[in-house]
């Protein structure tokens, strides 16, 4: 893979050797890597003694994995479940996106250490100075010949930069030429420091100010921004919460010096913000805003639980990568990306669901149709009715109908998402509060047979059970399909030979299953039947 990537040229130890030489690691409590491959730079860093933040980019998803497992060192942090308790957790560095030119961050970096692609260096290091222009250090190798033959108006501005904040720049040679990765490509050391600028403060006018114009997002009646647009509205309510939180961070640090003094210490009187830095603050911001994403119905409807379920299980990583338009795209084509895998799943699940009440309650005297499947004999499929028990009825009060009807709205609702997945439609599933207001009023009006819904015909009965009738038996078919197939009930050469080609052991499966005619119908027309979780998600 390293071979195949045209700009993995990894830094040699002499060379970060000499990018770290001059560098006191003590003046710097947050660093960007923009370009960290498999993490050399990083883990030279720590090796010198760094315990602070680093944050890096990288395209490359298995050098993001090598790199998220590189261990900072361990420190002690306030406990989840106790606040005044402590406990010892690993400290690694942080995956902030995988495009440098394209990042964008509310954040502050001190230092930005960086070896990036030889082709394009001078808009990386152009993009680095953007970054750190508040005040910080850029440390940077680059092609000496994009200095050398500056023919773009790109190399021409990167040239200004480095004049306007009298960049030392160190001829390395051909750094890389006896390097893992080799390259006769002559490179040059660009070691910037820009000035950390002196912000000035209107004290409390300025943040009340600000927080005015916050608060008139939240209220505005500009119905095309605020309602119409919820994702982006939510992006807008960060911005303006992260430019308050600036400010309020500017202000604090212009007046504490004349609030507190010596004798207020020795008091305990003293005026103090709960976050200890501005990094710290735009982290807590982030994670709420991206906790927020979950109660948008436009970024959550075409989720399925198990996709839900993993987004909140990363939640708390959210707060290392900005709340933007382009990361929550990105967030929700990873989501994509793993979605075949999860939806497959949890159709799997749900048909255990209904086979396992169905096989092992006898009671309910449920149709589920038997067959002899490849190895084994205890294969089982949906027939087109199908019961499932809600709640056993008993003397106790709480187990009736009218009681109940949140939970039997909640098992139509997921058995309903499941049939629009198969029938590559989710938008046409049911939302759940108009399930739960159908059956709500059903129970109520004692209307209990056939309730109609856009896959089903439903009909409650007060022992606890709800029966199904299917409507489209083709999308049936199709969910029994993908469940024989994954458990590997049907012969692994299903629907890839005629039945006239399928061995004797094969055909008394098919026989057992559906038959020759049922057979031919799929052999013919394989995308009718077979689930195509692609075909789901466009």
């Amino acid at each position: 893979m390293d071979i195949d990537n045209k700009d993995f040229y990894p830094t040699p130890d002499n060379v970060i050797k000499k990018m770290l030489e001059n560098i006191d690691i003590s003046l710097y409590n947050s660093i960007l890597e923009p370009s960290a491959g498999k993490g050399n730079i990083i883990k030279a860093l720590i090796n010198k003694g760094y315990k602070g933040n680093i944050d890096f980019i990288e395209p490359v998803e298995e050098f993001c994995s090598i790199v998220k497992n590189i261990k900072i060192c361990d420190e002690r942090v306030k406990s989840h479940y106790n606040q005044y308790n402590y406990e010892t957790k690993s400290k690694y560095p942080k995956y902030a996106g995988s495009n440098f030119l394209s990042f964008d961050t509310f954040k502050r970096y001190s230092l930005i250490i960086m070896n990036p692609p030889f082709s394009n260096g001078d808009k990386h290091l152009l993009k680095a100075i953007d970054l750190i222009q508040n005040g910080g250090r850029v440390i940077c190798l680059l092609n000496s010949e994009t200095l050398n033959n500056p023919y773009s108006n790109t190399r021409k501005d990167l040239l200004n930069q480095l004049q306007k904040y009298n960049a030392e720049i160190t001829d390395l040679g051909q750094a890389f030429r006896y390097a893992d990765r080799k390259t006769d490509v002559n490179v040059s050391m660009i070691d910037i420091s820009i000035p950390y600028k002196e912000e000035k403060t209107y004290i409390f006018e300025g943040l009340k100010k600000e927080q005015e114009d916050y608060e008139n997002i939240f209220t505005s009646n500009n119905t095309d921004i605020v309602i119409s647009e919820p994702i982006q509205n939510l992006v807008e309510h960060y911005k303006s919460e992260i430019l308050a939180g600036k400010r309020l961070f500017i202000e604090y640090g212009a007046i504490h010096k004349y609030l507190n003094t010596d004798e207020d210490e020795n008091t305990g009187n003293r005026l103090y913000l709960s976050v200890s830095n501005f990094n710290e603050y735009i982290e807590m911001t982030r994670y709420k805003y991206w906790k927020k994403l979950l109660n948008q119905s436009s970024f959550t409807e075409n989720m399925t639980g198990g996709m839900l379920k993993d987004f909140q299980t990363n939640l708390n990583n959210t707060r290392y990568i900005e709340f933007n338009y382009e990361n929550i795209y990105q967030v929700a084509i990873n989501s994509i990306k793993n979605a075949e895998k999860t939806i497959k799943q949890e159709l799997v699940e749900l048909f255990d669901k209904i086979t396992y009440q169905s096989s092992y309650n006898k009671e309910d005297n449920t149709k589920i149709h038997l067959y002899n499947g490849w190895k084994t004999n205890k294969a089982y499929k949906v027939d087109k009715k199908f019961i499932l028990r809600v709640f056993y009825r008993s003397n106790y009060f709480m187990d009736s109908l009218e009681h109940k009807g949140h939970e039997i709205s909640r098992l139509i609702y997921d058995i309903e998402k499941a049939f629009a997945w198969l029938d590559y439609n989710i938008k046409k599933g049911v939302h759940f509060n108009y399930i739960y207001g159908t059956i709500e009023d059903s129970i109520k009006q004692g209307n209990l047979r056939n309730i109609e819904t856009n896959y089903f015909y439903v009909t409650l009965y007060k022992k606890g059970t709800v029966h199904f009738t299917a409507k489209d038996e083709k999308i049936l078919k199709r969910f029994n399909l993908l469940a024989s197939q994954e458990k590997n009930w049907l012969p692994p050469s299903y629907a890839k030979k005629t039945y006239q080609n399928l061995s004797a052991e094969e055909k008394e499966v098919i026989d057992s299953y559906e038959g020759e005619k049922s057979y031919t119908e799929v052999v013919n027309n394989p995308k009718e039947y077979l689930f195509q979780p692609q075909l789901a998600l466009t």
